[in-house]
């Protein structure tokens, strides 16, 4: 779908935004603040490397706290995200609470060209007329 800095918009009408709520007693670890020097790690931890980010997520997947998932700021969208552990073959107590609603396609969003814009994103193959927002 993204292609030399350009997403296509044929690729953007197949996805579908989704809510997931989640229980607000979650066990996670924030990866930023004093919480990093706690675990004796540093921003460029999660950062500067895809298989060193990915050996600290195991190391707290594995840690005995049995901790629910990590909280970090999305490097694009400069927000808090939550990446949760588990899956259906090794389920975490947490993934039965989680509730899932679906919104709509990406492409009906009504905050969709804020976002490119604020993320500096552009868009190829878009059609003559843009379909009308329905939800957001």
């Amino acid at each position: 779908m993204r292609r030399g800095g350009c997403l296509d918009w044929l690729g953007l009408e197949e996805q579908v935004v989704w809510r997931i709520d989640v229980n607000p007693a979650l066990k996670t670890v924030e990866l930023a603040g004093t919480s990093l020097a706690a675990v004796k790690a540093t921003v460029q931890c999660f950062v500067s490397s895809y298989s060193l980010s990915q050996r600290w997520g195991t190391a707290f997947m594995l840690h005995p706290d049995d901790i629910d998932g990590l909280q970090y700021i999305g490097r694009r969208s400069g927000r808090t995200c939550l990446a949760l552990f588990g899956d259906p073959t090794h389920p975490k107590p947490h993934q039965a609470a989680l509730k899932e609603t679906r919104l709509g396609a990406l492409t009906g969003w009504s905050d969709l060209w804020a976002m490119l814009t604020a993320t500096n994103v552009r868009v190829t193959n878009l059609p003559a007329e843009i379909p009308p927002t329905t939800w957001g």
